[in-house]
Parts: C-alpha cells; structure tokens; sequence
C-alpha cells in the first residue's frame, strides 16, 4: 500500500464520518494551534514547542529517508536535530503553502509545500523546497499532529520555488 494511499484511508476513517467542513474558522484554529507553533520553534530552535503540536500517537513518515518513526524515536530525532542547529550555529526559518485543506471539527487533512532556509555563521543561504501532508486530530479541544509525511518531490519532480508560490499561503486562511 502506497503511502497515500494509506493517508487516504486514514482521512476516510477519521474524516469522512463526521462530514466535511471547510470552515475558515477551522483552518485558522489549526493555524494558530499547529503551524505557527510549529513555525515559532523551528525560527527559535525549540525542540520541546516543536514537539508540543504533536500528537502521544504520532507517526512520522519521510519518503526520501524511507522511514516510518512512532513517537520516541521522531522525538529523538527532533530532539537531536535541534542540537546539531545550535552547536553549529545555525539559523532557519521555515514558511508553509497549501494545496488544500479538509477539516471537521475533530480530524483534518492538509497538504502542500514548505520552504525551509538554513544560515549558517558566515551568512551563507541554503534553501530547501519540499512537500508535506499532514493528519490532524483535535484532542483535549487542541489540534495535534497525528502522521506527519514528508518528501522532496511532488508527483516525482522536485519541488521547486515555482510550485511552492503556486500554493496558497497560510495567511490566505486568517481573513
């Protein structure tokens, strides 16, 4: 079973019983609850405000390392990733575009691209282009990050500048 596949059944299972919702006040909820959580710890090397929008069930896919992780490990790694960043002194920042969004008032899906930049001491830039989906869960009356899927290329081409503008931003979703 394809990976997207296995998204879809999960967003069939969890979604498509409730009804779907395209609610603007949805979308900006998750906004305000799990991207710019998300984006906050990332731009100030955070690993525990990174780590807080996900779900205890969380799993972690990434497509170009061919791994699956459950919780402990995807923290793990978080957690060590955010190490190497401030041992090296690096800097990044990380924006988010979207090609579309699902939601009820539990469950939710989302896809699109995210730009990530990392500086390093001497001001060098590199960036990085590559596409998400995501499944979310509201729990305790808080949306968590239930898969998490990651990859560098959409539809087998890699993701480039264009097709991230191409995407809507999230402030599209806050009027």
């Amino acid at each position: 079973m394809t990976i997207t596949k296995a998204l879809n059944a999960i967003l069939f299972i969890t979604v498509m019983p409730s009804g779907p919702c395209f609610s603007q006040n949805l979308q900006r909820e998750i906004n305000d609850q799990v991207w710019r959580v998300q984006l906050e710890a990332m731009n100030a090397n955070q690993a525990d405000k990174f780590i807080s929008v996900m779900s205890a069930d969380v799993v972690q896919i990434s497509y170009d390392r061919n791994t699956i992780r459950g919780k402990d490990e995807f923290y793990r790694q978080a957690q060590a990733t955010y190490q190497r960043i401030a041992e090296r002194k690096l800097t990044r920042t990380m924006e988010f575009r979207f090609l579309s969004r699902i939601a009820t008032k539990i469950s939710a899906f989302e896809d699109g691209f995210y730009k990530y930049e990392m500086t390093n001491e001497k001001l060098e830039k590199q960036t990085y282009y590559g596409y998400f989906q995501v499944v979310l869960r509201k729990e305790d009356e808080v949306w968590k990050v239930l898969v998490d899927y990651d990859a560098a290329n959409y539809g087998g081409t890699p993701v480039t500048q264009e097709m991230f503008q191409g995407a809507k931003p999230m402030s599209d979703y806050d009027k």
